[in-house]
């Protein structure tokens, strides 16, 4: 994929990921189930095909924490996935390493879309 040209995302295959870091509700500021109606309400506006949600409750701390995120970095390697959708930045990741992953996945286009309900993403 060339980042210069237009993707028409709608050809994409999209993993929803959501996460909450803990157990106790009042302190996160989504529930999973909240971000994935979200992700699920971008996804129709925009002709997003979302092929997958993956729920997580770990924290995102420290790398290698959690198995579904480590699933999901091998499921885009793999050609399962073509693209994520969550609902915030700080939801995917929030630790050096696994961004870094991320960064790498986009510069070598085996990650070719990130979309997020909360901001704007543009690999450029």
């Amino acid at each position: 994929m060339n980042y210069g040209q237009n993707v028409d995302l709608r050809q994409l295959r999209y993993v929803l990921y959501a996460r909450k870091s803990t157990e106790d509700d009042t302190r996160q500021v989504r529930s999973i189930d909240d971000q994935i109606r979200d992700c699920q309400k971008l996804a129709a506006e925009l002709g997003l095909h979302v092929v997958d949600v993956i729920k997580e409750t770990k924290s995102a701390k420290r790398p290698g924490q959690r198995p579904k995120f480590t699933q999901i970095l091998n499921d885009l390697k793999a050609k399962k996935y073509d693209a994520v959708l969550c609902w915030h930045p700080d939801r995917l990741c929030r630790n050096m390493l696994e961004a870094g992953e991320i960064i790498d996945m986009l510069d070598e286009h085996v990650l070719q879309d990130l979309r997020f309900h909360s901001h704007q993403f543009s690999n450029d």
